[in-house]
């Protein structure tokens, strides 16, 4: 071997090293990124829920302690026809939308996972001629979440949410849901969930800020919360330097309701 042909040799390893590290990090950025993250949830766009001119107007809502208590409802608005049990029903879907970085450079996209594996209730009930929802109890199957990369969807059974061992989110209502009067007449309306949230073992008391809408027989509920991992334990995932992510995550959430 001449003395040319053994100088070559370490420039020719280190150029195929520095090949291998491109395309691993081209694969890690072709695998985990995207350019087209589904938007965040929201009510469906539904023609025809704006309440009937004849309706009586909604007097304002007010604050007492940390419920809001809705005004009642107008005459004729149909919020008998609400009372009783709800179930979440096809189209309910949850779950996580994550910020991803390559190296030092910002994500292309989001990650997003989503399951449709929602199950659980909530009892709509009259207290004087205030409509609320009370004895809210969800389960997520969080062994369901798929995104656009099966192999992110792979990742976490094992590292962040961990789903081998912590299979099932939950969230338990604390507080009725207070529903302003306008939920009666089809509007969209505001409102605010408190209760506990169970995610990977851990459950936290939270307020979720809701949108709802009550229509055609169906009831939505679509809401979100921004959260830091560790408040749950969560150690956000990194793929071999290569892929990291940030550590605050949005739990999102969309409930179709049809009574039981």
């Amino acid at each position: 071997m001449t003395t040319t042909t053994r100088r070559r040799r370490p420039l020719v390893i280190a150029a195929f090293v520095a090949v291998l590290a491109v395309a691993a990090v081209a694969i890690a950025y072709a695998t985990f990124f995207t350019s087209d993250a589904p938007p965040p949830l929201a009510l469906s766009d539904e023609p025809g829920t704006t309440a009937p001119a004849t309706s009586v107007a909604v007097a304002p809502t007010t604050v007492a302690g940390s419920l809001t208590t809705a005004a009642p409802a107008p005459s004729g608005a149909g919020s008998a026809d609400l009372a009783g049990t709800w179930r979440a029903s096809a189209g309910s879907t949850a779950g996580y939308r994550v910020r991803e970085k390559l190296a030092e450079l910002p994500a292309k996209s989001d990650a997003v996972g989503r399951s449709t594996a929602v199950t659980g209730t909530v009892k709509v009930e009259h207290a004087g001629d205030a409509l609320m929802a009370t004895e809210a109890s969800f389960e997520v199957d969080v062994t369901k979440l798929v995104s656009d990369e099966s192999r992110r969807d792979t990742r976490i059974r094992t590292d962040g949410l961990q789903t081998n061992r912590f299979p099932k989110a939950t969230f338990v209502s604390t507080k009725p849901i207070v529903l302003p009067a306008a939920a009666a007449t089809g509007q969209a309306v505001k409102a605010t969930a408190e209760g506990d949230l169970t995610l990977h073992g851990v459950t936290k008391r939270v307020s979720i800020p809701l949108d709802v809408r009550v229509t055609g027989g169906k009831g939505e509920l679509v809401g979100s919360l921004g959260f830091p991992m560790s408040d749950f334990n969560i150690v956000p995932p990194s793929i071999g330097g290569f892929v990291t992510v940030d550590p605050d995550a949005t739990l999102e959430f969309k409930l179709v309701l049809e009574k039981a």
